[in-house]
C-alpha cells in the first residue's frame, strides 16, 4: 500500500471547500485507497466497500459526492 502524506493546504483549499465537507470525507479517503498514479476503481460500489468497509453512505451519496469532487476537479472520472 503507498504512503500518504495529507498535507495541511487541504483545511484551507477553496476547490475542496466549495465541494463540500462530505465531498472532502470521500476525497481524503480516495487518497488512502489510490494506487500511486491516484488512480482507482469509479464504482460507486467499489467505493463503498474499500472506503467504508464497516458501512457508510450509500452508492448514490457516492455519486453525489463524486460528481462534486469533479466539477471542482479534484478527482477526474473516466468512462
Amino acid at each position: 500500500m503507498p504512503s500518504r502524506i495529507i498535507r495541511e493546504g487541504l483545511l484551507d483549499s477553496d476547490p475542496v471547500r466549495q465541494a463540500g465537507e462530505l465531498a472532502e470525507v470521500l476525497f481524503t479517503r480516495l487518497m488512502l485507497v489510490a494506487d500511486d498514479y491516484g488512480r482507482f476503481d469509479g464504482s460507486e460500489q467499489v467505493i463503498c466497500r474499500r472506503c467504508w468497509p464497516l458501512g457508510g453512505p450509500t452508492e448514490a451519496d457516492i455519486a453525489q459526492r463524486l460528481a462534486a469532487l469533479a466539477r471542482e476537479r479534484l478527482a477526474i472520472v473516466y468512462e
